[in-house]
């Protein structure tokens, strides 16, 4: 599949939350179309696939992680944001003062629903009410944040290894070449 993306993406993880019948596969593009031909033309052909939802992460930083996870459990928050707090929240969460027992992996706005506007993901050390109680004292306080869900990963499954993803993680944020002069030929390309 990885060669599916031409160079111009990377298969990250593939990761399933606990309760839930879906998987979720993380991919990095360099443009969009790459990943609408990847969808059609790859995962639409596998036969257990019976519906997609793209969820975009728009500014994504990742950070690093450390290499042994094993005693951790992973878990991804969405927040529902007041919309003119958006960058005072997502900052704040990006430049974190997490304590000791969670490790930020990744923030990014999604606005995958309505209001749900950023989504996150940590590891924690501790157990899922101390993590919970934790999300329900240090995050839902955070002025601006409506409402946080916390769903927890039952399974990951890396396509990069620790290395790559530390890599990765160093390149954040990740930026895409925006040629504003391309973007709108295409627009007029295909009005004529």
């Amino acid at each position: 599949m990885q060669n599916a993306f031409e160079n111009k993406g990377k298969l990250l993880y593939l990761s399933k939350r606990i309760n839930y019948n879906e998987a979720n596969l993380s991919v990095h593009v360099a443009e969009p179309n790459i990943l609408g031909r990847f969808i059609a033309h790859n995962l639409a052909k596998i036969k257990e696939v019976t519906s997609i939802w793209v969820v975009n992460m728009l500014q994504p930083d990742f950070f690093p992680v450390p290499k042994d996870t094993r005693h951790m459990k992973r878990y991804i928050i969405t927040l529902k944001i007041f919309p003119s707090r958006l960058n005072e929240v997502y900052d704040k969460i990006s430049k974190p003062d997490y304590p000791e027992w969670v490790k930020p992996i990744y923030i990014a706005y999604t606005f995958h629903l309505f209001n749900d506007c950023i989504q996150f993901s940590v590891l924690s050390g501790n157990d899922n009410t101390e993590f919970r109680k934790y999300i329900n004292t240090a995050i839902d306080s955070i002025p601006g944040v409506l409402k946080s869900s916390v769903f927890e990963i039952e399974k990951t499954h890396p396509f990069i290894t620790y290395e790559d993803w530390q890599d990765y993680a160093s390149q954040n944020p990740f930026v895409v070449d925006w040629d504003e002069r391309n973007m709108i030929d295409q627009l007029y390309e295909k009005r004529t």
